[in-house]
């Protein structure tokens, strides 16, 4: 056994189970020493398991979105909740939040909302989100514009300059 190892517990277990009463619960979590376990609040944004376990009674806990189940794709999140929970969860009287997080289970889509708990985990005050939005599409359909420009430049040179079939052909008249 390694006495550094350090436990990681989904904490959904706990959600909407008979089995795990508030006692059990805390009987759990307090079978290894604080700091030894470390417990991923999966889907914190709807289900949040700190509040009912007064901050997992002092295990370590990362704040996740979850957000979708299995790459459902759509433009859809709960920024409300990102931007206020985050906050209140780090902010309540003895907490044991120590990172935020997401849970995805498909990527490339939706980057809003992905971006938007990623950045809210380093600040302290809940943002303006309409201008965090306006400022995130501006950002994000700029560097799509410029991403574009950058792979027709590439293309453009590899089929205009940097292919040698008419250099060649010159050469061969004069050998």
């Amino acid at each position: 056994v390694d006495n550094s190892a350090v436990w990681l517990l989904q904490g959904w277990m706990f959600v909407k189970n008979i089995f795990w009463t508030d006692e059990l619960i805390k009987a759990f979590l307090l079978a290894a020493p604080l700091g030894k376990m470390l417990v991923l609040d999966l889907q914190s944004e709807q289900f949040p398991q700190y509040e009912r376990t007064f901050s997992f009674h002092g295990q370590p806990f990362i704040w996740c979105m979850l957000h979708n189940f299995g790459g459902t794709l759509g433009m859809h999140g709960s920024v409300d909740i990102v931007n206020t929970q985050i906050r209140l969860a780090r902010d309540m009287v003895n907490t044991s939040m120590v990172g935020v997080g997401i849970t995805a289970e498909g990527i490339n889509q939706n980057y809003a909302i992905y971006e938007l708990a990623l950045e809210r985990g380093w600040l302290k005050n809940d943002l303006d989100l309409y201008n965090w939005f306006k400022i995130f599409f501006l950002i994000f359909f700029v560097l799509i514009t410029l991403m574009l420009i950058y792979y027709s430049c590439i293309f453009w040179y590899n089929d205009r300059i940097f292919w040698y079939n008419w250099f060649q052909n010159f050469i061969m008249k004069f050998i």
